[in-house]
């Protein structure tokens, strides 16, 4: 097009200067013929950005994991035809996220509409955003062209679309149903049940002294279950210092456990509270949740962030003192710096269970941490993609 342009323009000029030096009619018809088809491209490309309509709608407003889905595109002339319009959109890319640009060209006949079908499918959970970047209407002689920008109200607005995470037959390696939903009451509002040995892994406030001196081995309490108690899932969505594939791999790994063992919970009657910092709030969030549909899009809301302010681990550590419930807290990180501070204060009124999601260059560091928070009394496990006990595995 830009060569066109151009050519017609060094036509029209070569014309004016012949003119001017021979004075010759012929060249004075060649210039007005030029000088015509400049003024009707002109009149024709603003009845063109005048007539174009654009609007989008998308197949449905959240999908399965690798399920094709489809963006769709719906330029139309409301009056005057349109010889040429560009639409320039702007798409995550479906591994890494990373918006990519595509380019789709139609024209339109008087009153009509095209419908420009855009399919799609993600491998990772998340909310995915679609827009329009530009639309750029050009004449019939591709000699001029106007661009309606992002910003143009003539232009319709981002759409998304929410990628749930997958809900798995995930058994917890340390924690089966029953094991999770116990909880651990103080003596004012509740006496064990019953004494056991102890398993490398219990907490150690549940120790039975007295009983261990006379057995000469460590026992611990055991407490009634309950099955109806709510149940806080704390996720720790500090940034990995991750980037790309990795990052969106990492993230969908955690959201897909903290989703099957919501899931679990739910299916068993015990409900969910979803505790996690929100960028559309600048702070901690606490969500009931009941029901599963609502946990998974809610989840797939969830992004990383940078670290967490100090200042919201005191309402977290008060959130855990008001209840009387189970604690599990999911986290890629490799050290304890974040969350060991909040698992120490629920410790001595819920039951702790904390999941680390591997990093594949941290392995071994995270196999470290999790003897370390053993050997302080909580009950940890650094998971991989096959729902066991990481054996030297990779994410």
């Amino acid at each position: 097009m830009l060569l066109r342009r151009i050519g017609f323009f060094v036509l029209t000029l070569l014309a004016l200067l012949a003119l001017l030096y021979s004075g010759d009619k012929i060249y004075l018809f060649f210039l007005c013929a030029f000088l015509l088809i400049i003024l009707f491209s002109l009149l024709q490309l603003v009845f063109s950005c005048l007539s174009l309509t654009l609007h989008t709608t998308i197949s449905a407003p959240e999908s399965e994991k690798s399920e094709p889905f489809s963006w769709y595109l719906y330029p139309k002339a409301r009056l005057f035809p349109i010889s040429h319009v560009k639409i320039i959109t702007t798409v995550p890319d479906s591994l890494s996220g990373n918006a990519i640009t595509e380019a789709y060209a139609t024209s339109l006949a008087s009153y009509t509409s095209f419908e420009i079908p855009i399919v799609l499918s993600y491998e990772y959970t998340g909310k995915y955003t679609f827009s329009i970047q530009k639309a750029v209407v050009s004449d019939i002689f591709g000699l001029f062209t106007y661009t309606f920008r992002q910003k143009s109200k003539r232009l319709p607005p981002a759409q998304t679309i929410l990628i749930l995470p997958e809900v798995t037959a995930f058994t917890y390696p340390s924690a089966n149903l029953e094991t999770q939903s116990e909880m651990i009451k103080t003596n004012e509002r509740n006496e064990p049940a019953g004494i056991r040995e102890y398993i490398r892994g219990d907490q150690m406030n549940r120790i039975h002294w007295k009983y261990t001196a006379r057995a000469g081995k460590l026992h611990v309490k055991e407490y009634e279950k309950y099955t109806k108690d709510n149940h806080i899932i704390f996720l720790d969505l500090t940034n990995p210092n991750l980037q790309g594939i990795r990052l969106n791999k990492i993230k969908d790994l955690l959201l897909g456990r903290v989703a099957s063992l919501c899931a679990n919970l739910i299916s068993n009657g015990s409900p969910v509270i979803l505790l996690c910092y929100h960028e559309d709030v600048n702070g901690l969030v606490a969500v009931e949740y009941r029901d599963k549909d609502e946990m998974r899009r809610f989840l797939a809301k969830c992004n990383f962030y940078t670290p967490l302010s100090q200042m919201y681990m005191n309402p977290l550590s008060s959130s855990l003192l008001s209840e009387m419930t189970d604690f599990t807290l999911f986290s890629a990180s490799i050290t304890s710096q974040f969350y060991e501070d909040i698992a120490k204060t629920a410790l001595f009124i819920t039951s702790v269970m904390i999941y680390l999601i591997p990093q594949r260059d941290h392995i071994d560091e995270q196999k470290e941490l999790v003897h370390k928070l053993i050997d302080q009394g909580f009950s940890a496990e650094l998971l991989t993609d096959d729902s066991s006990s990481v054996q030297g595995g990779e994410v």
